[in-house]
């Protein structure tokens, strides 16, 4: 541990006051670069332990199936798993002092995100560990999926709170998040992302132009901040706390969150999506909102469900006008860069 470093975690407190109330969570994420070798990963998990945290994110596990059991019992408590391959991806996600409810969970098949749906005192909180690809095209791919998943999440509990972490395999800000620094553009799959959902990388909101890495080689010529926490931005900065930790065994440093939970927390849910009513005067929207409508009306009969088709077609709706919203936006600012280049 650096010196000087606090790491201040949760045991799921609960204060109370005449008016209001606050429940701490605290995760630790961390890639662990293979959790294959036994050795390794008895370390990892009492280096794990020892932060005594709510929960614990562990990209790039190298887990499989037959990994399952035996690596539960090793944890000593419950285990979610997204596996890849033994020499490839995966992410888990372990449980270790969290007393609330798990409430669902879900993973791809390709081991690069896990979703666990939690109720901390009726407080309704998706947690997702991300692993990100190391290209554009697979990224662009994850964010999609991931956003589709999050808006069916959020169709279900319209107040629930996003918190998701892990090793995105991109850096925001060249300038500032990679060393030597980088003059590359910020990467637009994950600025979209974020600006979809109302997330903010927190790090950086409370970090303004500080420079600290949470990868880098042996000889520290090449860094940077690939790990990162991304917050629902109607949490109050001021009851969050995060740190960069450094780890042993792996070439990446873990990234400590803690969130205060407050009873006051303002939701604003709609404000994570709003239709610029322009787009209905494209004939293509409005073709693709009424293919929509007839495949979830014919759904919904075949099924006898009409509710759940009509929270599958608000986010399909959504998910398509914010695309084609981003695409003319894209287009109209590069016609204009021509016309004023």
């Amino acid at each position: 541990m650096q010196a000087g470093l606090i790491i201040v975690h949760s045991d799921f407190s609960l204060v109370h006051t005449l008016t209001e109330y606050t429940l701490s969570l605290s995760i630790v994420s961390l890639n662990a670069r293979g959790l294959r070798e036994n050795v390794k990963r008895k370390a990892l998990f009492l280096f794990a332990k020892q932060q005594k945290s709510d929960f614990y994110f562990f990209q790039e596990s190298h887990s499989v199936v037959n990994d399952t059991l035996f690596w539960k019992s090793q944890w000593g408590n419950e285990i979610w798993f997204s596996h890849g391959t033994e020499r490839s991806a995966g992410a888990a996600i372990l449980k270790y002092c969290f007393n609330g409810s798990i409430l669902h969970s879900e993973s791809d098949l390709e081991g690069h995100y896990l979703i666990l749906i939690i109720n901390i005192d009726n407080f309704i909180v998706l947690l997702a560990n991300v692993y990100g690809y190391n290209s554009k095209t697979g990224n662009d791919f994850l964010f999609d999926v991931l956003e589709t998943r999050i808006l069916y999440w959020i169709s279900r509990y319209p107040n629930i709170l996003l918190i998701i972490g892990g090793d995105f395999n991109i850096a925001l800000n060249g300038l500032l998040d990679r060393w030597p620094p980088s003059s590359e553009k910020a990467p637009s799959n994950l600025i979209t992302f974020m600006q979809g959902l109302n997330l903010i990388d927190i790090w950086r909101e409370k970090n303004d132009n500080t420079k600290l890495y949470t990868w880098s080689n042996k000889a520290e010529t090449s860094m940077s901040r690939i790990d990162l926490w991304l917050v629902s931005s109607c949490l109050d900065r001021r009851n969050i706390t995060r740190n960069i930790v450094t780890t042993p065994l792996t070439d990446h440093k873990a990234v400590v969150l803690q969130v205060s939970l407050n009873s006051n927390i303002q939701f604003f849910r709609s404000s994570y999506w709003k239709l610029n009513n322009s787009l209905l005067k494209h004939e293509t929207v409005n073709e693709m909102v009424q293919k929509l409508i007839n495949h979830f009306w014919t759904g919904a009969g075949a099924e006898n469900n009409y509710v759940q088709n009509w929270e599958l077609l608000k986010f399909e709706v959504a998910k398509f006008m914010r695309k084609f919203g981003a695409t003319c936006n894209h287009q109209n600012n590069h016609s204009y860069t021509n016309s004023t280049g």
